[in-house]
C-alpha cells in the first residue's frame, strides 16, 4: 500500500526500495504537528514565521510565563499553519531542573471527525 507522506525521520522501507511513508491521515497530521512544534522560526526555507520555537525557549528562566508562552505560541503556529486543526486541550509542563518541557497537545479535525493526542518530551536539542 502506498503511502501518503513521508515518514521522518527519512528511513528506507525493508521490503521496497522507498522510504517509509505515513500511511494514514492520522499518521501524517501528527507528523505536520510535531514538525510546527519542534521548528524554530526562521528555520524554513521562505517562511522565517514558521515554527514554535519552543526550544528557544527552554533557555530561559524557568516560571509560571514560560508554559503560558509555549502554548500561546503553539496555540498561535496551529490556528495560523494549520486552522483546520481545534486544539481541544494544550498543556506544557516544566521540568526547568532538567530542561525539559512535556507537551500534551489534543486536537480535533472537523472535516475528518478525527480527534487525537499528541505528546511530546523536548529536552534542548532532542525530543523523545
Amino acid at each position: 500500500m502506498p503511502g501518503i507522506s513521508p515518514k521522518l525521520p527519512l528511513s528506507m522501507a525493508t521490503t521496497e526500495l522507498t522510504y517509509t511513508t505515513n500511511k494514514n491521515l492520522t499518521e501524517s497530521i501528527q507528523q505536520n504537528v510535531k514538525n510546527l512544534i519542534l521548528t524554530s522560526p526562521g528555520e524554513k526555507v521562505f517562511d522565517a514565521n514558521f515554527g514554535a520555537g519552543v526550544r528557544r525557549l527552554l533557555f530561559e528562566n524557568a516560571d509560571q510565563g514560560t508554559s503560558v508562552r509555549i502554548v500561546e505560541s503553539i496555540s498561535n503556529q496551529i490556528s495560523e499553519y494549520m486552522p483546520f486543526i481545534k486544539i481541544e486541550d494544550l498543556q506544557a509542563n516544566l521540568d526547568p531542573d532538567n530542561n525539559k518541557v512535556y507537551i500534551t497537545l489534543t486536537y480535533y479535525v472537523t472535516s475528518l471527525s478525527l480527534s487525537d493526542t499528541l505528546s511530546l518530551e523536548i529536552v534542548r536539542n532532542n525530543y523523545l
